[in-house]
């Protein structure tokens, strides 16, 4: 009664994963960052004795699931190959538990790097007079969602002392429901997704405060491709995202707001000193974290599997 209260609530999928099953000889099934579905298909694949018909792709889009260790151990055993987005997750999983017995692939996020891509001086003028924005001011991007572990109350504070001595700079801050106000601020709100390039490509810098493990963050990805000099947390695993430091600047301690002064400071003189030049974009090559290369590697990994099943 308990395993049938525990698993009911997905056991829609698992039927209709039976029907298919019942004309397919194998199945690959791919669950996203769904714990209790995994769950529910290994315990009912196992139940009727079916399991070995089924080869389960788990892709973990997080950081680390928080369970005991003896619990993940279990829960990595109902896997047959686990995809991590980075290096750092998968490290930090084998430290939380005894085994990982289960294969993995390491895949990380990809951007469309058609549409999130460096602009020229001449496009970058264009932009700013499209989005309302002065041709000679330094414009810094926040954007995320209004959640203390992104860390905006941090820049805030730190902002206070900038603009002390910084009256050129702005702050242009997106994605919040509440409204920020402040000196040299500038709350644009919620932007639809598909118009989010042209705000980076018209910015200067991009901070990216969060005070927690993330996933592969998107707004990170999505900066550094196009072109903004990125100031970013240290804070895995986007130190491995940021290539240890060599894509732009990160920020040990960031939930100390004087590192984020110190750090934009000097990323500000760098920058004016260079030209308004991001000096980081040399290291960064042209098509990191791109989405056709995603795509390539899912599709070898769906064939590796399916080769498996034949």
């Amino acid at each position: 009664m308990e395993a049938f209260i525990k698993f009911y609530r997905f056991k829609v999928y698992w039927n209709a994963l039976k029907k298919i099953l019942s004309s397919e000889k194998e199945l690959i099934v791919m669950i996203i960052d769904n714990p209790g579905l995994l769950k529910t298909v290994d315990y009912y694949a196992r139940k009727e004795g079916v399991r070995s018909r089924i080869k389960i792709l788990f892709f973990i889009h997080g950081y680390h699931y928080f369970m005991p260790p003896n619990e993940l151990e279990n829960f990595y055993g109902m896997i047959d190959d686990l995809i991590v987005l980075t290096r750092a997750s998968y490290h930090f999983q084998l430290t939380q538990t005894h085994a990982l017995p289960c294969e993995v692939t390491h895949i990380y996020n990809g951007v469309d790097s058609i549409k999130f891509q460096h602009v020229s001086a001449s496009d970058k003028t264009i932009l700013r007079q499209t989005l309302g924005l002065s041709e000679n001011k330094i414009y810094l991007l926040w954007l995320s969602q209004d959640r203390s572990k992104k860390g905006l109350h941090i820049i805030l504070k730190a902002w206070e002392k900038l603009i002390q001595d910084l009256p050129n700079i702005e702050l242009l801050i997106i994605g919040t429901h509440n409204e920020i106000h402040g000196k040299q601020i500038r709350w644009l709100g919620r932007i639809p997704n598909d118009q989010l390039a042209s705000y980076y490509q018209a910015s200067d810098i991009y901070l990216f405060s969060t005070l927690c493990h993330e996933g592969h963050p998107m707004s990170l990805t999505e900066a550094l491709k196009c072109g903004n000099v990125c100031i970013a947390s240290n804070i895995d695993p986007v130190a491995e995202i940021m290539g240890t430091g060599s894509f732009g600047r990160l920020v040990d301690f960031p939930n100390m707001p004087q590192n984020w002064v110190k750090a934009i400071s000097d990323e500000l003189k760098k920058y004016e000193n260079n030209s308004r030049i991001n000096t980081y974009r040399k290291n960064i090559p042209d098509k990191i974290y791109d989405l056709e290369e995603w795509c390539k590697n899912i599709e070898k990994l769906v064939e590796k599997w399916k080769k498996r099943t034949l």
